[in-house]
């Protein structure tokens, strides 16, 4: 039960700290989708969220700050 519970506490500080970069990726990945496939009429708009996320991911800085970290 001990490391269920140390799992489960490691696990809400993560989250706790990971919550706006992963919701910034979020957001701009469907941001990016929406300019590509309604505005800019691109029928497979799947490479905008991708580019989105790298671009936003190299602002943040190391590791910690990528938001496919979490």
């Amino acid at each position: 039960m001990g490391l269920l519970a140390n799992l489960l506490s490691r696990s809400r500080r993560q989250l706790r700290s990971a919550w706006w970069p992963c919701l910034q990726a979020a957001a701009t990945a469907g941001v990016a989708w929406w300019i590509a496939r309604d505005l800019l009429g691109h029928s497979q708009a799947f490479f905008a969220p991708i580019s989105a996320i790298v671009c936003l991911s190299a602002g943040l800085g190391g590791a910690a700050g990528r938001p496919w970290t979490c």
